[in-house]
C-alpha cells in the first residue's frame, strides 16, 4: 500500500510518500516521487501508486506532453489530465488481468 501526501504551501507544493514497493512479489525500497523535467517557469512532481512500470511510463507521457513555452496553470492542468486519462485507457485498462484492474494512481503537484 502506498502512502502519499501533497501539501499546498505559501511558497509551493510539498509531496511526500513512503518508499516500499513490490516487484515480482518481492518487497523493495525506492523512490515513488518523480520530478519531471523542470521548465524555468514550471515545476511538476508526481507521486505514484501501482506498478512501477506504469508510473514511470505515465510520467514520461506527461513530461513529453508539457509545453516548452510558458502557458497558464489551467492549460497545464488540462494537458496533464488528458494525458493521464489517455494513458490509463490505453495502457492500464488495456493490460489488465481478466477480472481486475491494477492499482494505479498519481498525485501530481504543479506550480
Amino acid at each position: 500500500m502506498t502512502v502519499a501526501i501533497g501539501l499546498l504551501c505559501k511558497d509551493g507544493i510539498v509531496l511526500g510518500s513512503d518508499t516500499k514497493f513490490r516487484t515480482n512479489g518481492t518487497s523493495q525500497y525506492g523512490e515513488k516521487i518523480y520530478p519531471l523535467t523542470p521548465r524555468p517557469w514550471l515545476k511538476v512532481v508526481v507521486a505514484g501508486a501501482g506498478p512501477v512500470g506504469f508510473i514511470r511510463a505515465a510520467c514520461q507521457k506527461i513530461e513529453d506532453a508539457l509545453p516548452q513555452k510558458q502557458t497558464s496553470l489551467l492549460a497545464i492542468n488540462t494537458i496533464i489530465e488528458a494525458t493521464n486519462k489517455a494513458f490509463y485507457e490505453n495502457y492500464v485498462i488495456a493490460n489488465r488481468q481478466p477480472a481486475a484492474l491494477p492499482n494505479y494512481g498519481l498525485l501530481i503537484g504543479v506550480s
